[in-house]
């Protein structure tokens, strides 16, 4: 198989006899962290077996890291646990403001790309790092229009927080 044919998938209970049976075929598994946060020790002890087996991401997309407030410490702390118990290649999160306080907006969305929102997204990230002990891999998110309030363009602000925070995009 070249490189361009390269094959990942995005792990669902409802695929998951069908992924197994062709493991050899699949390249990468992205996990949704939040939907194993409480999962029993059992599936954990699975997923860390198929980790061993194909190279597997535990993917964020609640944490909210681009927002001027701080990231909530026990999510991360939930999220380092499920990393420490699953032990992927890598963990990785959406760059997306979710939440204002504990008012959760239910969508990933783009915040202003303006100075107190990369602020605010480096503490963020710093303190990922601190706590899950490895920095996330940052996806970007869908957006048509900039955010109101930006001063910069959606690359230059992408590019200021991966050269800020020392990350890595998704590739």
């Amino acid at each position: 198989m070249s490189g361009a044919d390269r094959v990942g998938l995005a792990w669902r209970d409802e695929l998951a006899a069908q992924i197994v049976l062709h493991l050899d075929s699949i390249d990468h598994l992205e996990v949704i962290a939040e939907r194993e946060l409480s999962a029993s020790r059992r599936r954990l002890d699975a997923l860390r077996d198929l980790a061993c087996q194909v190279s597997m991401s535990l993917h964020g997309v609640s944490l909210g890291l681009v927002s001027s407030g701080s990231v909530s410490e026990a999510r991360l702390e939930r999220i380092a646990r499920l990393v420490e118990r699953v032990e992927p290649d890598h963990w990785s999160e959406h760059l997306s403001f979710v939440r204002a306080g504990r008012f959760e907006i239910g969508h990933l969305a783009a915040a202003p790309y303006a100075p107190q929102t990369l602020a605010g997204a480096l503490r963020n990230l710093e303190r990922a790092r601190a706590v899950v002990g490895a920095m996330p891999q940052l996806e970007n998110i869908a957006t048509l229009l900039p955010p109101p309030g930006s001063c910069w363009t959606e690359s230059e602000f992408i590019s200021r927080v991966v050269c800020g925070a020392g990350a890595a995009m998704l590739s």
